[in-house]
């Protein structure tokens, strides 16, 4: 069965066919209908989903300069939220913004390296606080330490052994007050500290 290009027609089950050389639909057996569009490079540039009476639930929208993806915009209609996405000319993440119902709630920014990785990230919601994160690597590109800053002031450090076998030193106003020590991901050890003096250890089997 073919459908009218860019209308979903509700009470359909199934599968459409294609019924252009820029576009196609496919309906899921309840009823709601995707369609895609594509450029002439044959690019997917937009997918959009309607519900069987033919309203707009969701849309995905991707932009090209070139050759180069630029941007994803990802719309969610029922939640009134739009998730947009920045990419470098590498195809890497370099911001992400989150709105919700015309208010920014969300605002990331990505730092990378010359050799390509990823070294800091800004987080910004909607009442100002900013979360700042620097990433340290050693040899062979190995993360070795994750900083994270609340309003500038440090309050989570991670010191990587492996992927798996780190210790995290939780801060507060700055100030070292636990550690965690984690194996193949599992905390193993907790320590208290206060004013630079270790007063409490605890083991986990």
């Amino acid at each position: 069965m073919l459908l009218q290009s860019g209308t979903p027609e509700a009470g359909l089950a199934g599968i459409s066919y294609t019924f252009s050389s820029a576009s196609y639909s496919w309906m899921q057996a309840d009823g709601i209908v995707t369609l895609y569009a594509f450029d002439e490079a044959g690019r997917l540039t937009i997918a959009s989903r309607y519900s069987p009476a033919g309203e707009l639930l969701a849309r995905e929208t991707y932009r090209f300069v070139a050759d180069k993806l630029t941007e994803i915009e990802k719309q969610d209609v029922v939640q009134a939220s739009v998730v947009l996405t920045v990419y470098d000319d590498n195809g890497r993440v370099t911001q992400e913004t989150v709105t919700v119902t015309d208010q920014v709630v969300s605002y990331t920014a990505n730092q990378y390296d010359d050799q390509g990785r990823l070294t800091g990230r800004l987080v910004t919601d909607d009442r100002n606080n900013h979360t700042r994160i620097v990433f340290s690597y050693g040899n062979e590109d190995r993360l070795i330490v994750e900083e994270w800053f609340q309003n500038d002031l440090l309050w989570r450090r991670i010191e990587y052994e492996t992927a798996a076998d780190y210790t995290v030193l939780l801060h507060d106003g700055g100030i070292l007050f636990a550690k965690e020590y984690y194996q193949a991901d599992v905390l193993v050890r907790q320590e208290l500290w206060r004013d630079g003096n270790l007063i409490r250890t605890r083991t986990y089997d």
